[in-house]
């Protein structure tokens, strides 16, 4: 491809792409920040991204690409501009505005957020204090996007609907593939319910990595450079789901693992989560696949990180004496994330007990009117 292509292919794929990768970066950019991962550039080893994680580094690559893709529709990115400059209190105050229609509250204040974290890389010796108030504000006025209250399962009924999936998956319409889907749907719901790891690290279970047997049984591992907290994982699988899983990986699997070579189960990757295409399933895959599940066990979606919230609340309202363990259970560093629910549960609770107190005093209202010759009921 002649060099006049090549520039017309990236303008292109630069058009189209509402994030930017830092190939598509100005090249400045791109070697300042690389300089600044190294502690080779502005701040030298102070500077805060030489202690960035590789998904910490994707997410402020996320959020500077996204702004420098704004930038150039709006016809305001030039190449020749410091990325410090490129960052002011009157592009933000048109930027945020852009973003609102298409993303949550709770997404632009992430999106903000990553800007700012680039924007300390680049320049970290600057006054971005406006920047941090911005963020601030955001935080405050930001408001999830779904009712946790009203999505909440019990982590028993999720576990035993994950199951009746696999035990019935051979029931339904739809042949070979559709029946191995199903029994795959269920093994992940599952193993999230008893399992509930964040949704990254869920949707990265390797075969013979992170999912690894040592002779005896089948363990979840995570390094603590793969996990949010920096914590370890190393949790055994769920008994009462190895059967189901052998089952998944020597006669399911490979029924999707033939989509992808051609009739031969040998591909290259050893996720555990395959595709209907035979590809390792992506993020945004797991999770729709998940929530329309969900919806159709129990009328509302219960999305990925929620199963954490149904784990602690369940054993807040059925078993709170365990509730000292929720901090290893899911891997938090303080205690005060388990009593966040805790106090959640009793909150459902008590509106559960309200609204049956409710119903019996109503049926003895009408019961009574009736009783009553002559009245009207």
């Amino acid at each position: 491809m002649t060099p006049a292509k090549t520039l017309a292919a990236q303008e292109a794929l630069r058009a189209s792409m509402l994030i930017w990768p830092p190939a598509l970066w100005p090249s400045a950019d791109r070697l300042t920040w690389d300089r600044a991962r190294l502690g080779t550039g502005p701040g030298g080893l102070d500077n805060p991204a030489t202690l960035w994680r590789d998904r910490t580094l994707q997410n402020n690559e996320n959020g500077y690409g996204r702004y420098l893709s704004w930038l150039s529709r709006q016809g305001l990115l030039s190449v020749s501009e410091a990325p410090s400059d490129r960052i002011t209190p009157s592009r933000l105050k048109a930027y945020i505005p852009d973003l609102k229609p298409n993303i949550s509250s709770v997404s632009v204040t992430m999106a903000v957020a990553q800007l700012l974290s680039a924007a300390k890389a680049f320049s970290p010796d600057a006054n971005w204090s406006w920047l941090n108030r911005r963020v601030a504000r955001l935080k405050f006025q930001a408001k999830p996007s779904r009712e946790k209250r009203y999505a909440i399962q019990n982590t028993l009924d999720l576990y035993n609907y994950g199951k009746q999936l696999m035990d019935e998956a051979d029931l339904g319409a739809g042949g070979e593939l559709a029946a191995t889907q199903r029994y795959q749907s269920g093994l992940i719901i599952a193993l999230l319910a008893a399992r509930p790891l964040r949704i990254r690290n869920f949707q990265a279970i390797t075969i013979g990595k992170s999912l690894r047997w040592d002779g005896k049984g089948y363990w979840l591992t995570f390094s603590a450079d793969e996990t949010k907290t920096g914590s370890a994982i190393d949790e055994p699988f769920p008994e009462d789901l190895l059967p189901y899983l052998e089952a998944f990986i020597k006669t399911r699997r490979p029924v999707l693992l033939r989509r992808a070579s051609g009739g031969s189960a040998k591909v290259a990757h050893r996720s555990l989560w395959v595709d209907r295409s035979g590809e390792k399933m992506q993020e945004f895959t797991l999770r729709s696949l998940i929530e329309r599940y969900t919806e159709q066990r129990f009328g509302r979606a219960v999305w990925p990180h929620l199963f954490r919230d149904c784990l602690l609340t369940s054993v807040a309202i059925d078993q709170p004496d365990l509730m000292r363990v929720s901090a290893t259970l899911l891997g938090h560093t303080s205690l005060r994330t388990g009593e966040k629910f805790y106090n959640q549960a009793r909150q459902l609770d008590a509106s559960r007990q309200f609204g049956t107190a409710v119903s019996e005093l109503r049926e003895k209202f009408i019961s009574d009117i009736r009783a009553k010759p002559g009245k009207n009921t």
